[in-house]
């Protein structure tokens, strides 16, 4: 994919000029820009190569050159109009997104990362950059190296006392809900009585019941926005990490003592049941062993990572960059791809990581 996300100075028509009599490098990018939104790939080409002849010192024409090379089918070439790009503005982030997306899709990771590291070095602040590098690494396999990144991604923007208000996390629909409100409290309160974070919890449940209790008029399925007031009493803690627990990886996270609902076979493995299904279905108990179980259970219970509620019947959802991350969830990635060599394998990368929670009442 390619981003074509910087438009051009201003728009002129294509045909009232000939780009080869054009003397203004900039207006031969904007008529470059036309072309390629005509999907005239040839022309915007040559428009670009003039714009550089006039002024090898563009970046963003090389940037151009790159793209319409790449729409053309030379990879190599748009490689190198990216790098070029990139060398004369170590800031310009489309030229380096451009790039690393090539280097990956030529399978080398390792030179995309770098491309995306040294990005962020500039803007520190462009979420996205991380959100890249976190599905680059989830895609070529690197479990580890991808939660360290969701980390980093997390802590920069959820985490408590990072001085953010409650709209500015990225990804979040940051809207109140009765259901939301009541896990949040419940939650604070069960921290409290474990002696975590007791004194500075007391007021924030205090706020968060008069939060709750002006929301309660609007019905149980009522999602709004947050207002004034109410992101003065809240704001700094709601949709943020205040606490996760420590749940180191575990001796063994998937269990050796499973057993194979669906099949008749006593010594049928998952994932030979599954392949002789005519259903293309297996159903697994006892998948975890004690520890990871209770280790996964504790970080779910304590951890304050439930952000979403755009979903019906007040279920809550929680995500891997957004602190639904531990070191037994990776884990058990790497066991569940060990386990299914067949199904999974080296075929299949894991993508995504997350949690849903839900109250006892849910409808049939």
């Amino acid at each position: 994919m390619i981003a074509t996300n910087t438009p051009p100075i201003s728009k002129i028509r294509i045909g009232q000029k000939d780009v080869s009599s054009t003397t203004d490098p900039l207006q031969c990018i904007e008529m470059g820009y036309e072309y390629i939104e005509q999907k005239q790939f040839q022309p915007a080409e040559q428009c670009f190569r003039q714009a550089i002849e006039l002024d090898a010192r563009l970046a963003t024409a090389y940037n151009y050159l790159g793209q319409v090379r790449q729409l053309q089918g030379d990879a190599k070439e748009a490689i190198q109009c990216y790098k070029k790009a990139l060398k004369l503005d170590e800031t310009f982030t489309l030229a380096g997104k451009n790039l690393a997306t090539l280097l990956f899709e030529a399978g080398r990771y390792e030179d995309a990362k770098d491309v995306l590291l040294g990005l962020l070095t500039k803007h520190p602040a462009d979420h996205s950059l991380l959100e890249i590098l976190i599905g680059y690494a989830m895609s070529s396999g690197y479990l580890k190296e991808a939660s360290r990144y969701a980390e980093k991604f997390a802590s920069r923007w959820f985490a408590y006392g990072a001085g953010h208000g409650a709209s500015a996390t990225p990804g979040i629909t940051h809207k109140l809900s009765i259901q939301k409100l009541k896990h949040d409290i419940a939650q604070f309160r069960y921290l409290k009585k474990q002696g975590i974070k007791a004194k500075e919890l007391e007021p924030i449940i205090k706020n968060y019941n008069k939060v709750l209790k002006s929301i309660l008029p609007l019905g149980p399925e009522a999602k709004v926005e947050l207002n004034e007031s109410q992101n003065r009493l809240i704001g700094q803690e709601y949709n943020r990490i205040m606490y996760r627990p420590h749940t180191p990886r575990v001796r063994r996270a998937l269990s050796n003592k499973w057993d194979v609902v669906t099949s008749l076979d006593d010594d049928a493995s998952p994932e030979k049941d599954f392949l002789k299904s005519a259903l293309g279905l297996t159903v697994i108990d006892n998948f975890l062993t004690e520890a990871a179980l209770a280790s996964l259970r504790k970080f779910c219970l304590e951890s304050t990572i439930w952000f979403e509620n755009r979903y019906a019947h007040g279920r809550l959802g929680a995500f891997f960059r957004q602190g639904f991350n531990c070191p037994v969830l990776i884990q058990i990635g790497e066991e569940i791809k060990a386990a299914f060599p067949n199904l999974i394998g080296e075929e299949h990368s894991l993508l995504q990581i997350w949690g849903f929670k839900c109250d006892h009442f849910q409808p049939v």
